[in-house]
């Protein structure tokens, strides 16, 4: 059985081997193409249902990335989120209860910076349920919000890197609301804020 300072020496080597990897990251070339596809998953405040509490997201998603210089790309594709919620807590249904979960589809947009090993990226993003109706008078129309993740790249090869980051997102609902009186009342609310470990790899055309 490996002894505790074996094991630190092999921790600090491959974290030295990874880090001259990350350094010798190739720059990205003006007007190139890249495809990232990435998995993520954290914890999220979710402020939809009560109890108000920290839930687990994950989502892979597939993006297209645009480089206009060797700093500046944009980067465009979809997603598919998984939520854990408490839709399924009897105090936000008088009749039956919600699944406690929710699948989302996403449509993000965002600017990256990349120097060296080093990117972060911003942007909005649109999204759909497949479950809209969030609660028995809730029914949601479309979400969206901002998304911002900070990492590191690691070169594979000449063409290729894997991808390590946090990514924070900050969501908001556009739904509808029926009141007991079978009134409508449009309403924007905020609906979660979360830190999810990032994993992608990047192929360069």
């Amino acid at each position: 059985m490996m002894n505790t300072t074996s094991f630190n020496k092999c921790f600090w080597v491959t974290l030295a081997i990874a880090i001259l990897c990350c350094f010798s990251a190739k720059a990205q070339g003006k007007g190139d193409w890249s495809l990232i596809p990435s998995i993520r998953s954290g914890v999220a405040i979710d402020f939809m249902y009560n109890p108000i509490e920290g839930m687990t997201h994950a989502d892979v998603g597939l993006a297209a990335k645009y480089n206009f210089n060797d700093y500046w790309s944009l980067l465009a594709g979809i997603e598919y989120e998984y939520r854990h919620d408490h839709s399924d807590n009897p105090d936000n249904w008088s009749g039956a209860v919600g699944p406690g979960h929710h699948h989302y589809f996403r449509v993000p947009l965002r600017i990256e910076f990349t120097y060296k090993w080093f990117f972060a990226n911003f942007g909005p993003y649109l999204e759909r349920t497949t479950q809209p109706w969030l609660t028995e008078r809730c029914y949601e129309k479309y979400g969206f919000g901002t998304s911002t993740e900070v990492g590191g790249r690691i070169r594979l090869t000449d063409n290729s890197h894997l991808r390590l980051g946090l990514q924070n997102q900050l969501g908001f609902d556009r739904i509808t609301y029926h009141t007991p009186y079978q009134e409508e009342e449009l309403w924007t609310c905020k609906t979660l804020i979360d830190a999810l470990l990032s994993v992608g790899y990047e192929y360069h055309f």
